[in-house]
């Protein structure tokens, strides 16, 4: 099934229909219908249906990088403000100064009951977190959340100019930090960039994406001999993030060399 162009996956086809159901509500009812936190996914499915029906979209995600946002759909054109979607950041603090991760604070905070559709970006530098949360959940989590893992933790809630790290004087949503890598593959199939950005097996590396553990762009992808393009972002369970960041040409050997980023899933 295709939809402007995309090509939508049997397990889409839910989320497909509750997108319709949206677009067809703020058009018929005339007043905006917000979202939970969508998957750039799930946004790029609403936004094509939206476009069908004929209503307007504008995502925020708490930050101006943000991969997880919250989507508006209204029957007229124009851009809401921020506060029109309802995203509050949180801070956390451990009390002991040792470093969080990222899997820990999710894994946390789902540990309270909370649906990860409830929670957008988290962004961790050292001990300290940056979590977009929707309002009507954030109370939730500021009165509950105490620990994460084994570590006490402080929360607060930040306004809006004081999320992240000082850059000068302005306040930002702290980057992501690419680490980077340099490999040469035999070919730009799917299956041999993942082994070598991993450090895996090429036995491993075509399982993983088998089983469907590697999308690209954000899209599940399940064959192996699928070519990997320059721009690409893969996220590889268990493993994490890479982004092909340039295809550098060939060595001597008929290989390509390829300037990688990796964010790792852990450490």
């Amino acid at each position: 099934m295709r939809l402007h162009g995309l090509r939508l996956l049997p397990e889409e086809t839910a989320w497909l229909r509750r997108a319709e159901e949206l677009a067809q509500r703020a058009d018929a009812r005339g007043y905006p219908v917000l979202t939970d936190f969508l998957t750039p996914r799930e946004r790029m499915i609403a936004e094509a249906v939206a476009a069908d029906v004929g209503v307007f979209t504008a995502a925020w995600g708490g930050h101006e990088e943000a991969e997880r946002q919250r989507l508006i759909l209204q029957s007229w054109e124009g851009e809401p403000d921020a506060e029109a979607f309802e995203i509050d950041v949180l801070g956390v603090t451990v009390s002991d100064g040792a470093p969080l991760s990222h899997g820990a604070v999710l894994g946390s905070v789902l540990g309270l009951g909370v649906e990860r559709r409830r929670v957008g970006d988290i962004a961790v530098l050292g001990p300290r977190a940056w979590m977009a949360v929707c309002r009507g959940t954030s109370d939730f989590v500021l009165g509950s959340l105490r620990r994460v893992g084994r570590r006490e933790v402080a929360l607060e809630r930040l306004a809006p100019a004081k999320v992240g790290g000082v850059d000068g004087e302005t306040w930002t949503w702290p980057k992501p930090r690419w680490e980077p890598s340099e490999v040469t593959v035999p070919s730009l199939r799917l299956d041999a960039v993942v082994a070598h950005a991993c450090h895996w097996p090429r036995a491993d590396a075509q399982r993983a994406v088998a089983n469907g553990s590697v999308s690209v762009n954000h899209v599940p992808i399940t064959a192996p001999d699928h070519e990997v393009q320059e721009g690409d972002l893969l996220s590889v369970r268990g493993f994490g993030r890479v982004r092909v960041e340039e295809v550098q040409g060939a060595t001597r050997k008929a290989r390509l060399r390829l300037r990688l980023g990796i964010i790792r899933s852990r450490g």
